[in-house]
């Protein structure tokens, strides 16, 4: 959901109203630190120029995976995954693009960090959410009672509970669960991508 793959980042944008969203998706292999900020500064550089000095831009974590790292700074998990705060990736992305901007521009630039995590979870839950948990433990209780086990309960169109299957999740290669990314060709990107922040002649 949110280490590996984009969907909370643009999630999260698209109820925010983010100028720019960010995922692993869509940046390539190739995705370094520096052309991230150099994207970043062409963004606020064109913002400055219809008199919009502020925004808020979503940078997926996943990204800590994709780019080269110090490795003396890092540390790993039990499983093998990169510590994301001992990364500070928002921290040194902020701290680059206020860089640029003073070398392009000679002023500085108030760029904040903020690391989204435990903030989000710890809000109120909203009537949506109370419904889907309600649906996901009524479905729960639904197949230990029946005998369906080996299952995740989801829901599908119109809020049904339904049963997948642990084979259906599971890569049986590396015995994880199946990484699910953003199709960049589906509705969803789309509208994400349609709510950022665009020069009028390219809209």
């Amino acid at each position: 959901m949110g280490r590996k793959t984009g969907w909370y980042t643009l999630g999260a944008g698209i109820a925010g109203e983010a100028v720019r969203m960010i995922g692993p998706e869509e940046v390539g292999k190739d995705v370094t630190m520096e052309k991230l900020a150099e994207n970043l500064l062409e963004l606020v550089l064109q913002r400055e120029k219809y008199g919009k000095n502020y925004g808020v831009v979503l940078v997926s974590e996943g990204l800590v995976d994709l780019i080269p790292q110090d490795s003396e700074m890092m540390q790993m998990d039990e499983h093998g995954n990169i510590k994301f705060s001992d990364a500070l990736f928002g921290l040194r992305l902020a701290k680059l693009l206020g860089e640029l901007y003073k070398k392009k521009t000679g002023k500085k630039l108030r760029v904040k960090s903020e690391t989204i995590g435990y903030t989000t979870r710890c809000a109120e839950p909203s009537a949506f959410d109370i419904i889907l948990g309600s649906q996901l433990g009524a479905g729960a209780f639904r197949f230990i009672k029946d005998k369906f086990f080996g299952s995740m309960v989801s829901v599908g169109d119109n809020l049904e509970i339904k049963q997948v299957h642990f084979e259906q999740l599971i890569d049986p290669q590396t015995f994880r669960t199946k990484l699910r990314y953003v199709p960049i060709e589906g509705d969803f990107f789309k509208l994400a991508k349609s709510l950022e922040f665009r020069r009028k002649q390219d809209m």
